[in-house]
């Protein structure tokens, strides 16, 4: 566990470092990656379908309103952020560790959330200038939509489809992560073969959910999923009060929720990584004044 604190201390410390090369908010996105990438390690997530993606199932358009963001009304956002005089970063559910955590005085700390004020710095020449807007795995697509929020930076997994089909442009990937499973030491459970039968939490919405359909359908293995909408910390508690018998989600997550558990030795996370999770911000299509 110690090797894999510092593993994930050193990402973190490397994708900090990458992202203040960003020229301009952004600077220039590099390609796409493809839905038939080969995978990460030693299980592979097989090829991402349109028909089978939750995440893209759950972020249709919101109607417009005439309180739609000016963006989407044919105005820059980014000139509708320095007229403003702040950035609305939707930064995640404020309880992962690390990434976005709401600190007990009610500030914003962690990776994700500074990534919003490295943005806030280019735009406005104000890292502070921020104003955190919370995001779960169902919720992050259509606040982006609707404008409630300029940029994403919420853990977002780069896939072909969000970046063609719901109007989005990703930026550089920031954090390069794979899904990983959490379960209980005293289970028995030592690898993905031995969870045939077992539940297992899962936040809904999510690239996470798809990848364990199609391991699991991969391996053979049979398993009851026990989906949650993660408006906090609700899936990760939910494993903890025993409602399923594992936990999956990016092994980062795990990694920096491990320290919220009551015994954090009581849980560990297991060897294989599930999938290849290239993680980014991301602004609305037509946006692209973000990127120069």
């Amino acid at each position: 566990m110690l090797r894999s604190t510092r593993l994930y201390t050193l990402g973190l410390i490397a994708a900090v470092l990458m992202g203040w090369l960003l020229a301009a908010c952004f600077g220039a996105a590099g390609p796409a990656p493809t839905e038939a990438e080969a995978p990460a390690a030693e299980v592979a997530a097989p090829a991402e379908s349109e028909a089978e993606a939750p995440a893209e199932s759950e972020a249709a358009a919101p109607a417009e309103s005439e309180a739609e963001a000016p963006a989407a009304q044919g105005t820059s956002t980014l000139a509708a952020v320095q007229e403003r005089g702040v950035v609305k970063c939707g930064a995640g559910a404020g309880a992962q560790p690390g990434f976005a955590f709401i600190q007990e005085d009610g500030s914003w700390q962690g990776f994700n959330v500074d990534f919003c004020k490295v943005v806030a710095a280019a735009a406005l020449g104000d890292a502070a200038a921020i104003e955190p807007v919370v995001t779960t795995g169902t919720t992050r697509f259509p606040i982006l939509q609707s404008g409630e929020a300029d940029v994403l930076s919420n853990n977002t997994t780069w896939t072909s489809s969000r970046d063609t089909a719901l109007g989005f442009n990703f930026a550089p990937t920031v954090f390069y992560d794979g899904q990983g499973m959490m379960v209980r030491v005293d289970s028995g459970i030592e690898t993905l073969a031995d969870l045939d039968g077992a539940s297992v939490c899962v936040a809904t919405g999510t690239t996470t959910e798809k990848n364990l359909a199609d391991v699991m359908r991969k391996l053979d293995i049979e398993y009851e999923p026990v989906t949650f909408e993660d408006t906090g910390d609700v899936t990760r508690s939910a494993f903890e009060e025993g409602r399923c018998d594992a936990y999956t989600t990016d092994a980062s997550g795990l990694i920096s929720t491990k320290v919220l558990f009551d015994d954090p030795d009581s849980v560990k996370i297991l060897p294989e990584i599930m999938s290849k999770e290239p993680l980014g911000m991301l602004v609305r299509q037509g946006d692209d004044n973000w990127f120069d």
